[in-house]
């Protein structure tokens, strides 16, 4: 997520978002550094952010993990704006301009705004099927974890934090367990 690890050490820094073409992220940020290099500008650059989430995909009962762009064309960086900073970055082949530089100086994100996206794009896994794919009564088979094998209907769902209470026949009797998203799988 994060592209350099750089402390916050010029007060003058600030936050912008940039567009970027389509699926070009990573290269205009090769470029733009290469551009920082040719013009030895890493004093007025701190932090570039392209945020992703790992996702854990479950496709037949296997599980595969994606990274995912939470905000697809779009680059953040942290930096000290001027005249040949703008002229610099526009200037890169990918980027598209400035988010908020409708023919003026582009503004800053706000610390509160940027501390959103950061928070956001901390690694964190989630299931895709969060989106609600799994209903109450829906049969589902435990694919791992300690009750694997066991098959049971779902009894609640919680999608923010891709859990799931399943009640299974243990024992003799039914009996609920707290699963993740990821731990089972629908029964066919």
């Amino acid at each position: 997520m994060v592209q350099e690890d750089k402390e916050r050490s010029n007060p003058n820094f600030k936050w912008y978002a940039i567009r970027v073409g389509t699926n070009m992220e990573n290269q205009a940020l090769m470029q733009i550094d290469k551009m920082i290099s040719k013009y030895d500008l890493d004093a007025h650059f701190g932090r570039k952010v392209k945020p992703t989430e790992q996702v854990v995909q479950l496709k037949g009962g296997q599980k595969k993990t994606l990274t995912k762009k939470l905000f697809p064309g779009y680059l953040f960086l942290e930096l000290e704006m001027s005249n040949a900073i703008y002229k610099h970055i526009v200037g890169v082949k990918p980027v598209l301009g400035f988010v908020g530089a409708a023919g003026s100086e582009p503004k800053p994100i706000s610390d509160r705004e940027m501390k959103s996206v950061l928070c956001s794009g901390e690694q964190r896994v989630r299931s895709e099927a969060s989106a609600g794919v799994f209903t109450i009564g829906e049969n589902v088979k435990v694919v791992q974890g300690p009750f694997k094998g066991f098959e049971g209907s779902v009894v609640a769902s919680e999608d923010e934090s891709d859990k799931l209470k399943i009640s299974v026949m243990m024992f003799g009797e039914q009996t609920n367990v707290e699963l993740t998203y990821s731990d089972v799988e629908k029964d066919k």
